[in-house]
């Protein structure tokens, strides 16, 4: 059992297996350049996260075994660096997903983008090319928050497939940043519940 304390900041540059592990609120873990998180399928919630999980540069999160790994209320992932890949977890409706790093190119659901979110932030002030979901994102069931894209695209769809639709529970912003709702022939259907 690993418990990381509210207010404490730990960074992982090695490689460490874990199981049955907790951020709480306020606590920070980040994976940062060489670091390795392996987390194992236990007995019960194998990752429990209240304050912050953050992948930087080449951080790797891997899950062996199937691991059960809640995002609960209020707590937040953040992908700041070059590994593309989002954990795959359950997402409290009050959690938060934020892509901030040197992202480019498929962002597809290879990369984890299919999941059923909380709040999804894209905030990229370092984004190097157009990024593509490729229809993989269509489920958030909090707020959507497009704030920065460096100048290039983050487009919903890729150049061929099927018309995705994108459900947001929440609320739907832009306050900057470049949204293409679609590229080649596909179409998008955004579905906006709240305001």
């Amino acid at each position: 059992t690993i418990l990381i304390q509210s207010t404490h900041v730990i960074t992982l540059a090695d490689t460490v297996e874990a199981d049955q592990m907790s951020i709480e609120v306020s606590g920070q873990l980040t994976i940062t350049e060489h670091g390795f998180l392996k987390i194992n399928n236990g007995t019960e919630v194998d990752l429990s996260v209240w304050g912050t999980l953050r992948k930087e540069s080449d951080g790797i999160i891997s899950r062996i075994d199937n691991p059960f790994i809640d995002f609960l209320d209020n707590s937040k992932f953040e992908l700041s660096g070059t590994n593309k890949y989002i954990i795959e977890a359950d997402w409290n409706v009050n959690s938060t997903c934020e892509v901030s790093g040197f992202v480019e190119g498929s962002m597809n659901s290879t990369y984890h983008t299919d999941q059923a979110f909380g709040n999804f932030v894209w905030n990229c002030p370092n984004q190097i090319d157009d990024v593509y979901l490729s229809g993989a994102l269509t489920e958030i069931n909090g707020d959507f928050q497009l704030i920065d894209t460096n100048g290039f695209e983050l487009r919903f769809t890729g150049t061929a497939g099927e018309d995705p639709v994108v459900n947001v529970l929440g609320n739907f912003g832009i306050s900057g940043g470049i949204l293409n709702m679609t590229s080649g022939e596909n179409n998008l259907f955004l579905i906006c519940y709240n305001d």
